[in-house]
C-alpha cells in the first residue's frame, strides 16, 4: 500500500513547526547565555573620562578674628547630639565589617528628632551560623584638654521591646604621637520599658596617659547587644567637662579662598580616613588621610603643639586665657610618621583674654571637584586618592548633600569609579552578596587653586527611568519571541476555548506571573559615608535583579549564577516549566489534569512540587528577617494551589456531561 501522499499545506505546516521549535531552542539559550556574557563584557570596559579644569577659585588665603564679650566659663559642654551626627564623625559598624546591616542582625536604622531607633533581630541566621545581633557605634569629637579636672560622657538609651546589653567606651587619642589610650567602659542590661543613662568619668589620670599636648581626641564606641528581637532609641550623647581655671569660647570657620565655609558642605565632614579607621584593641591603629585641621600651640608652653580637628561650620572649642600660634590647612596624617602639613596652609596666631569671646575665619586654598556620571546609576562608588593612594573621599554617587566635594590643593589626585554590579552567589543568601565592577581610574593633573569638572559615561543608556546594557535588550527581545511562540502555540490549539484546557490556564498563568515578577526585595547600606540605601528586587527564575536608590536610576542587571544552585533552579523549576511549555509548543496541545496523571511519576512530583520546594527556599530568607516577600514568590507558592484549584474544575466539568 503506497503511503498517503502529504499536501503541500502539510508539508509547510510540518516544517514550519520544526522550524518553530529551532527558534525556540534559539532563543531560550540566547535567553540564558548570551546576556550575562555581553554584560559582563560591558561592565569591564572603562567608560570615557572627560576632566576639565576651569577658572581658578576667586580669592586668596588668610585669616580674619572678630571678638564679643563673653563671660568665663568653667562648666563646658564639649559635646551634645546624636549618634550619625556628622559633626562628631559618628559611623555604624557592625562585626566583621560588612556594609550590609543584616549580616550582623540590624534590620533597620532609623533616624528620628531626638535619636536614632535600632531595629534588632536578635538570634539570627547569618549564612550557616547563628549570631545574636549587635550594633556598634562610635564617634570621634575632639577637645581641649586643658586644666579639666574631669570629662563625663553619657549616652541615653530607651528600651521599647526585648532586652539588650548596652555599652559605652570611650579611649583617647594623643594628637602627637597617634597612639589610643587604653579603653575604659559601662555596661548596664535593660529590658522593654527601661529609659537610662549611661555615664562614664574616666580617671584623669587615663586622660592624661597619652594626651600630651592641649587638645585630645575622643572616640566613643556605644554597643547594642541583643539576643533576643528588640527596638531601641539611642538618644542624646554628651561630653561635659569642668575646669579648674576660667575658659572663653573661640569658634572656628575654615573657608575656601573665596569664603564659603567647607563644612557648608556636608561632605567635608566625611573627608579623609576617619570614616576608614576601625575601633580595635591595639593603641596604634593605622591611618593616613587628609583633612582640613589646626595645629596649635600655646606659647606659654612651647612642648604642649597638638592637632585640633575642625569638623563643623563655626565649631567651638574653649579656651585659656593666652596666645596660641600655629598652622591651617589641609594636614597630612600619617601614623607611622607623624604629621607633615601642606604648604599650602597658613600661620595663624590668636589671643584669648579676658571676657571675650573669639571668631576665627580662615581661609585656605582649596580644589572645587564637580561630576557628572551619565547614565546615572542606582548605585555608584566615587574613591578619591592622591597619586600616593592617600584616601580623602569615599562616597557615593548620585550625591545627595552637594553638588561638588572640596579637595585638598594637590597637583595630582586620582578618581576612581565603580558602579555597582550583582553576583549572584548563592540563593541562601543572594541578597547578602555583591560586588562593584572593577573600578575605572582617572589620574587629573591641575592647578592648586581649580574648579574641575569630570563627566563619565558609561557604554550604556538610560530610558523611561531604567538603565539598559545590550545585554539586557538581547534579554529582552529574546524572551518577547518565547513568549510569542508559546501563545501561538496555546492559540493555534484553541487553548482559552476549549472548555477541557480552561482549567489548565489557571496554574500556567500563575507560572507566567512567579517568571516575571520579582521574588523577593530587600535592601542595604553601601557602606560609604553618607551612605546609600539601595533596593533590590530579585526576578529568581529569569537570573535578573532591578536595582534602584532613592537619587538614581534604575538598574536592570542580569544575574550570573554558580553551581550548584543553578542546578536546583533547573531541576525544580525550569525542568517542570519546561515540560509544560514543551506540551504547548512541540505536542501541540495544552496538558490538562488528567494528562498529567498518566505521566512519569517522577516528572509529575517536579512538576507539582519543584517550584514550591524553590518558594520554600526563598520564603525561609524572609522568615529570617532578611529580605521581604514579594509578588513572583507569591505567586510560586500558590501553585501547588492552583493546580489543585485547576484538578477541581475540571473533575467539576467532567461530573456536568
Amino acid at each position: 500500500m503506497l503511503p498517503k501522499e502529504i499536501t503541500s499545506t502539510e508539508l509547510i505546516m510540518r516544517i514550519d513547526h520544526r522550524t518553530r521549535m529551532y527558534i525556540l531552542g534559539i532563543l531560550v539559550l540566547v535567553f540564558f547565555v548570551v546576556p550575562p556574557l555581553i554584560s559582563t563584557a560591558i561592565g569591564q570596559t572603562t567608560p570615557d573620562f572627560q576632566v576639565t579644569e576651569t577658572a581658578a577659585i576667586s580669592g586668596t588665603p588668610g585669616y580674619s578674628i572678630t571678638t564679643s564679650t563673653q563671660a568665663p566659663v568653667r562648666n563646658v559642654t564639649i559635646y551634645s547630639g546624636y549618634v550619625l551626627d556628622s559633626s562628631a564623625d559618628w559611623m555604624l559598624e557592625n562585626a566583621h565589617y560588612q556594609t550590609n546591616l543584616d549580616h550582623w542582625g540590624v534590620k533597620s536604622v532609623q533616624r528620628e528628632e531626638k535619636g536614632v531607633r535600632l531595629n534588632l533581630a536578635g538570634y539570627h541566621k547569618f549564612q550557616d551560623n547563628y549570631f545574636d545581633s549587635e550594633a556598634f557605634f562610635r564617634g570621634r569629637p575632639s577637645f581641649p584638654v586643658m586644666n579639666y579636672s574631669d570629662v563625663q560622657f553619657s549616652v541615653s538609651i530607651n528600651v521599647l521591646s526585648g532586652d539588650v546589653a548596652v555599652t559605652l567606651r570611650v579611649r583617647f587619642k594623643d594628637s602627637s604621637s597617634f597612639e589610643w589610650s587604653e579603653m575604659t567602659q559601662t555596661s548596664r542590661q535593660m529590658e522593654a520599658g527601661d529609659d537610662q543613662r549611661l555615664v562614664l568619668s574616666p580617671s584623669r589620670s587615663v586622660i592624661n596617659t597619652l594626651t600630651t599636648g592641649s587638645f585630645a581626641e575622643s572616640a566613643i564606641g556605644i554597643t547594642i547587644f541583643s539576643e533576643v528581637p528588640a527596638e531601641v532609641i539611642i538618644g542624646e550623647v554628651s561630653v561635659i567637662a569642668n575646669s579648674r581655671e576660667d575658659l572663653y569660647p573661640v569658634s572656628f570657620d575654615i573657608q575656601a579662598q573665596d569664603g564659603a565655609s567647607l563644612f557648608s558642605n556636608q561632605y567635608t565632614n566625611k573627608v579623609g580616613g576617619l570614616i576608614r579607621e576601625r575601633w580595635t584593641g591595639a593603641t596604634t591603629m593605622s591611618s593616613y588621610y587628609y583633612l582640613p585641621a589646626l595645629r596649635l600651640t600655646d606659647t606659654g608652653n612651647e612642648s604642649d603643639a597638638s592637632l585640633l580637628l575642625v569638623r563643623e561650620t563655626n565649631q567651638t572649642f574653649y579656651l585659656r586665657e593666652g596666645t596660641y600660634s600655629g598652622f591651617a590647612g589641609w594636614v597630612k596624617m600619617d601614623s607611622s610618621s607623624g604629621l607633615d602639613a601642606l604648604t599650602s596652609g597658613i600661620n595663624i596666631t590668636i589671643t584669648v583674654t579676658s571676657n571675650q569671646a573669639l571668631s576665627v575665619q580662615i581661609k585656605i586654598l582649596v580644589t572645587r571637584l564637580s561630576m557628572i556620571l551619565t547614565p546615572n546609576f542606582a548605585y555608584t562608588r566615587i574613591e578619591i586618592d592622591a597619586a600616593n593612594s592617600t584616601e580623602f573621599y569615599y562616597v557615593d554617587y548620585p550625591f545627595t548633600e552637594s553638588e561638588f566635594l572640596y579637595l585638598p590643593p594637590l597637583a595630582t589626585f586620582n578618581l576612581k569609579v565603580k558602579q555597582l554590579q550583582y553576583d549572584y552567589r548563592n540563593i541562601d543568601d543572594a541578597h547578602l552578596t555583591y560586588s562593584q565592577q572593577n573600578q575605572f581610574v582617572s589620574v587629573v593633573s591641575k592647578a592648586n587653586d581649580s574648579n574641575i569638572d569630570a563627566s563619565v559615561v558609561f557604554p550604556v543608556f538610560a530610558a523611561m527611568g531604567f538603565i539598559f546594557d545590550l545585554g539586557f535588550v538581547i534579554a529582552i527581545v529574546a524572551l518577547i519571541g518565547i513568549i510569542g511562540i508559546v501563545l501561538l502555540a496555546i492559540y493555534e490549539n484553541r487553548g482559552w476555548r476549549d472548555p477541557y484546557i480552561q482549567p489548565s490556564l489557571l496554574p500556567l498563568s500563575v507560572i507566567l506571573i512567579s517568571v516575571f515578577t520579582p521574588w523577593i526585595s530587600y535592601s542595604f547600606l553601601t557602606g560609604a559615608n553618607p551612605e546609600t540605601t539601595i533596593y533590590g528586587n530579585i526576578f529568581v527564575p529569569i537570573l535578573t535583579t532591578l536595582w534602584d536608590s532613592m537619587g538614581g536610576s534604575a538598574n536592570i542587571a542580569p544575574n550570573v549564577y554558580l553551581l550548584p544552585n543553578i542546578i536546583l533552579l533547573a531541576v525544580l523549576y525550569w525542568l517542570p516549566i519546561g515540560y509544560l511549555l514543551l506540551q504547548i509548543v512541540y505536542k501541540r496541545k495544552v496538558i490538562i489534569i488528567r494528562e498529567l496523571q498518566k505521566i512519569d511519576t517522577l516528572i509529575l512530583i517536579d512538576i507539582l512540587l519543584g517550584p514550591l520546594v524553590m518558594g520554600i527556599f526563598a520564603l525561609d530568607l524572609c522568615l529570617n528577617g532578611f529580605c521581604s516577600i514579594n509578588i513572583g514568590l507569591i505567586a510560586t507558592l500558590a501553585l501547588l494551589p492552583a493546580w489543585i484549584i485547576a484538578k477541581v474544575l475540571e473533575d467539576r466539568r467532567m461530573r456536568k456531561q
